[in-house]
């Protein structure tokens, strides 16, 4: 474990050696997003993935994915398993994305961020960090591994300072423990709450004491426009307006650029994306404003999602009933609908360069 207290002067003291694994391949540290950015999609929590899949996020130039396990708990029980489910995918994902040149991010999500009772019970807590502790150890000689994304849009009860007050604490006890078992592991911190650009990065005063961390924001705002038609949420709304434009749009990343630039740290937006059948052009003016900022910081990005929920589905036609079937929506998918030529056109500048 190494623990560098005031990483102040981070650039010099708080990059580690790489890991070497396998030839072709070596593990990811947080300098390497400095050095280029990685980009790729979300894999949805449990949904499995065939080697199809990733020929077809290889072809786009995609070299990152990012996958959670949902951890499971009964009603009464005072402890989190990880559903022997969800690790065989993890398993088939890396043995897929090694070949291919992809790495993996892998995050947790104990419970959802508005009912999570482990915020308040130590028992619970300390399940989470043994959680770790396995995952470190099952995976720690694994290349494509790129890094351990603690947790999942981690939302202490609170308001935003004492948010991130207590998941800083949490977060060093579960770096901790990995770092016992792998030394080297890249870290993924998303702080609290919810890994929010402008609040939770607001309270980002100063960089984790350890070393090999990537900041790790997520981007839906307003959700008004990119969560429009999930739940009870109203649909309609449309983009851009006087009230949400690019401009404003980059106002919410500032808290994230000024922390990066003061500590000249990577920065990985975990998740960023908008409801396929926004109106109008809305889904495709919303994704390229957003994606075109983070282009121009060279922050690397995964987008939400790859094959997985059709609601968020980018090759899906937009206007596509809903609800789609896994079994229909093989058929209507589509690599070239407006968003996903847009998003190649991005991960086409992830390709190594010919020889």
């Amino acid at each position: 474990m190494t623990i560098l207290r005031g990483c102040i002067g981070w650039l010099a003291a708080c990059l580690l050696a790489v890991p070497v694994y396998a030839e072709g391949m070596r593990a990811l540290t947080a300098a390497d997003f400095l050095r280029q950015p990685y980009r790729g999609f979300t894999l949805d929590n449990g949904s499995s993935k065939t080697a199809a899949d990733f020929d077809d996020l290889a072809a786009m130039g995609a070299n990152l994915v990012r996958i959670g396990i949902t951890l499971e708990r009964c009603a009464k029980c005072r402890d989190y398993t990880i559903p022997p489910k969800f690790l065989l995918d993890v398993d088939q994902v890396l043995a897929l994305a090694e070949p291919r040149g992809i790495h993996l991010i892998l995050t947790l999500v104990p419970e959802r961020p508005e009912h999570a009772a482990y915020w308040e019970d130590a028992t619970l807590q300390a399940s989470i960090v043994d959680v770790w502790s396995r995952l470190a150890e099952r995976y720690k000689d694994k290349p494509a591994m790129g890094g351990f994304d603690l947790i999942n849009e981690p939302n202490p009860p609170g308001r935003a300072k004492e948010a991130h007050r207590r998941y800083a604490e949490f977060a060093g006890r579960l770096i901790e423990a990995v770092r016992r078992i792998d030394p080297q592991r890249m870290i993924v911190y998303e702080p609290a709450p919810r890994g929010n650009t402008f609040y939770a990065f607001k309270e980002l005063k100063t960089p984790l004491p350890y070393d090999n961390v990537l900041y790790s924001p997520h981007f839906y705002h307003p959700v008004d426009i990119t969560h429009q038609g999930v739940g009870k949420q109203p649909h309609g709304e449309p983009y851009p307006t006087s009230e949400w434009n690019k401009a404003l749009l980059s106002e919410r990343l500032e808290p994230v650029r000024e922390f990066a630039r003061k500590y000249k740290l990577p920065i990985y937006m975990g998740e960023f994306g908008c409801v396929r059948d926004a109106p109008g052009d809305t889904t495709y003016r919303w994704i390229k404003d957003v994606a075109d900022l983070l282009e121009a910081e060279g922050w690397s990005w995964t987008f939400h999602s790859f094959r997985g929920w059709h609601g968020w589905d980018p090759e899906l036609p937009a206007r596509a009933p809903k609800p789609v079937s896994a079994a229909a929506a093989k058929n209507v998918r589509s690599m070239y609908t407006p968003v996903m030529a847009l998003l190649r056109g991005y991960l086409n500048k992830s390709r190594p360069p010919s020889p």
